[in-house]
C-alpha cells in the first residue's frame, strides 16, 4: 500500500515538474526574442542559462514542492541540498553533520593566544558553545556526527593545559534542557531565549573568575518582554529543503523591561554604521523581522544585523568599567546583545571575515581587559583560530 502511495506521489511530482518546466521554457523564449530584437553582441548560451536560473517558474515553490516530496517518501537525508546534505534528526529538527577533526592544532593556537594575553595582563576565557545535534543517536541510521567529539577533545586539551574554559553544553545537561527547546527547527542557530540564558552564564562565569561585576536581574527572564512572531522564520537549512519538508519556526524578539542605553559602531564595505539608544533601537534590525519572507530574508539577522567582521557596543549604563574583546561566530548575533549588558564595552571580532589586523595586533593597539573566545563546533577551522595573522 505504501509503495503504491509513493508511486502516486512520484507521478504527481513529475507532472508538476513538467508544468513548471514548460512555464520556464516559455519565459526563456521571451528572453531570447527580446535579445534578438535588442541587437548587439550577446552570448545566447550565457543569457539563456541565466534566464533558466533566475526565472525558473515559482522557484521557491519548486523548493517547497521538492521538500514535500522528500517528506512524503520518508527521506531523512536530503543529499547535496544547495551544496550541503540536510539530515532529519530524531527530534524532528533538521541539521548538517560535522566531520572528525584533529584538534591539536586548535588547542595549540588557543595556548599561544592565552600566553599572549597573560603577558599583557589580559584575562582570558574560552567558551564552548553547543551544536544543535546532541549526540549520534539523533542522526539518521548509518550516519555519524563528530561536532561534540571534536569539542570534547578540545576542552580536554585546554584543561590539561590549564587554559580557562567553560562548556555551555554541560549547563544544558545539568539543567535538564532538551535540545529541541533550545534551537530553531529549521536553522543551525540557537533561539534568542537560549542566547539570553547563555549570556547570563558567561556573565556569571567572568564575575566569578575575574570579578567582572554584573547583576543577576539582567538575565532574569521576568525582566524581559517577549513578542513572538508565529511561523515567521525559515532557517538556512529550511531554505535548502523548503518550508514543506520540516515546517517553519516561530521567532521571538526579547527586549529588556529595564532602562538601557547603548552606542553601536561597525565598519562595513558599504560604510560606517552608528546607532545609539535603548536596547530595542540599537540591538534590533527590524527590517529583517517585520516582514515574513521565508526565502529572501534572514530573520535571525534581526539581532544586531548579522555577522559583522568587527563591531563595538558601548554600554552607558554598565555595571562595571570592563572592556571585552569577543572572538565570535554567528551564534553571537543573538548572544552579544545580552552579553553587552554586563560590560562597559564589548568589541566583537569575527575572524572568518575580519582581516584588517591580527588579534595580537588589536590587543597591542586597544585597551582590553578580557578576551573571550566563544565558538560552536561548526567553525572549527583554520581561519577562526588565526589569532596572529599568519593566514593570508
Amino acid at each position: 500500500m505504501k509503495q503504491k502511495s509513493n508511486r502516486i506521489i512520484a507521478v504527481i511530482f513529475l507532472l508538476l515538474i513538467f508544468v513548471f518546466g514548460i512555464g520556464t521554457l516559455l519565459k526563456c523564449g521571451d528572453v531570447y526574442q527580446m535579445l534578438i530584437e535588442k541587437g548587439g553582441p550577446f552570448s545566447p548560451k550565457t543569457e539563456i542559462e541565466q534566464s533558466l536560473q533566475d526565472n525558473f517558474k515559482s522557484r521557491n515553490n519548486w523548493i517547497n514542492l521538492n521538500g514535500l516530496f522528500q517528506r512524503a517518501i520518508g527521506t531523512t537525508i536530503v543529499r547535496d541540498a544547495g551544496g550541503v546534505d540536510v539530515y532529519k534528526l530524531e527530534n524532528g529538527h533538521i541539521a548538517y553533520n560535522l566531520e572528525k577533526q584533529e584538534m591539536d592544532t586548535y588547542a595549540e593556537k588557543l595556548q599561544e593566544l592565552y600566553d599572549y594575553t597573560q603577558k599583557r595582563d589580559v584575562d582570558f576565557l574560552y567558551v564552548q558553545l553547543p551544536f544543535k545535534v546532541e549526540n549520534d543517536d539523533m542522526m539518521p541510521i548509518g550516519t555519524q556526527e563528530y561536532g561534540n567529539d571534536n569539542a570534547d577533545i578540545l576542552l580536554k586539551q585546554l584543561s590539561d593545559r590549564q587554559i580557562p574554559a567553560m562548556d555551555i553544553r554541560s549547563h544544558i545537561k545539568s539543567e535538564g534542557f532538551e535540545y529541541e527547546e533550545l534551537f530553531f527547527k529549521t536553522d543551525q542557530h540557537w533561539k534568542p531565549a537560549t542566547a539570553l540564558w547563555a549570556a547570563g552564564l558567561v556573565a556569571k562565569e567572568i564575575q566569578d573568575r575575574y570579578q567582572v561585576q554584573t547583576k543577576d536581574t539582567l538575565y532574569n527572564m521576568n525582566q524581559y518582554k517577549v513578542k513572538t512572531y508565529r511561523d515567521w522564520f525559515l532557517g538556512s537549512l529550511g531554505k535548502r529543503v523548503g518550508a514543506w519538508y520540516d515546517g517553519t519556526d516561530d521567532f521571538d524578539v526579547i527586549i529588556p523591561k529595564f532602562s538601557t542605553d547603548f552606542q553601536f559602531f561597525a565598519q562595513t564595505a558599504s560604510g560606517s554604521i552608528k546607532r545609539k539608544g535603548n536596547f530595542e533601537k540599537v540591538m534590533l534590525k527590524k527590517e529583517f523581522i517585520k516582514t515574513k519572507d521565508y526565502f529572501d530574508l534572514n530573520t535571525y539577522a534581526g539581532y544586531i544585523g548579522g555577522d559583522y567582521a568587527l563591531n563595538t557596543i558601548e554600554n552607558n549604563m554598565a555595571p562595571n568599567n570592563k572592556k571585552i574583546l569577543l572572538l565570535r561566530d554567528s551564534f553571537s548575533c543573538a548572544m552579544l546583545p545580552y552579553l553587552a549588558l554586563s560590560a562597559d564595552t564589548v568589541t566583537a571580532m569575527d575572524l572568518r571575515h575580519y582581516h584588517d589586523m591580527s588579534v595580537a595586533r588589536y590587543l597591542e593597539k586597544h585597551q582590553i581587559d578580557l578576551v573571550i573566545v566563544a565558538y560552536n563546533p561548526s567553525v572549527f577551522s583554520d581561519q577562526p583560530f588565526d589569532f596572529f595573522g599568519r593566514i593570508q
